[in-house]
């Protein structure tokens, strides 16, 4: 398998979130011109990236519940631009030990159906920060919904976030 069917394997997921979050993405997201109280971010994928960072930020993923309490979501190839799930890919391809790795050298040695195998750890992963993201937001919107008229607030969470990082190196 060369890089581009690589590439396309990971692109053709379609990964999931959980439904308990349908209300705050559609609360945070501008689906079909939807406007809302809250500032908002444009389409769905753009939430759910933002959530994957705050997972990540906070090194916490969450499982998902059963399949038929989550939604499938936009295949990640279709993100646009495509650069965002790129920035995604490489994010998660840095954290070796989550995905099952130890060099980037066992890829390349790897049969069809432990490359399928990679991939579903690698969406799942995925998933689980995601998941993590979503259930703090939910939180902080819980918490203070007209926070979330700042024209700020996504800035100011993730500002917020990394100082709480670099409290825990102090």
């Amino acid at each position: 398998m060369d890089s581009q069917e690589f590439k396309n394997r990971i692109f053709s997921k379609r990964p999931r979130y959980a439904n308990i979050y349908k209300d705050l993405i559609a609360t945070l997201a501008n689906k079909g011109n939807q406007k809302t109280e809250f500032i908002q971010f444009g389409p769905i994928y753009q939430i759910y990236i933002y959530a994957f960072y705050i997972g990540v930020h906070r090194n916490e993923r969450t499982p998902l519940p059963s399949r038929e309490s989550t939604t499938d979501f936009l295949e990640i190839g279709k993100w646009k631009p495509d650069s965002l799930a790129h920035f995604i890919l490489m994010s998660m391809f840095a954290k070796l030990e989550d995905l099952n790795l130890t060099t980037w050298n066992e890829l390349e040695d790897m049969e069809e159906n432990d490359i399928d195998s990679f991939v579903r750890t690698l969406i799942k992963t995925i998933e689980e920060y995601a998941n993590a993201g979503f259930s703090y937001l939910q939180f902080q919107f819980d918490e203070d919904r007209n926070r979330f008229n700042e024209t700020y607030i996504f800035a100011d969470i993730l500002k917020d976030l990394t100082e709480e990082n670099i409290n825990i190196y102090l």
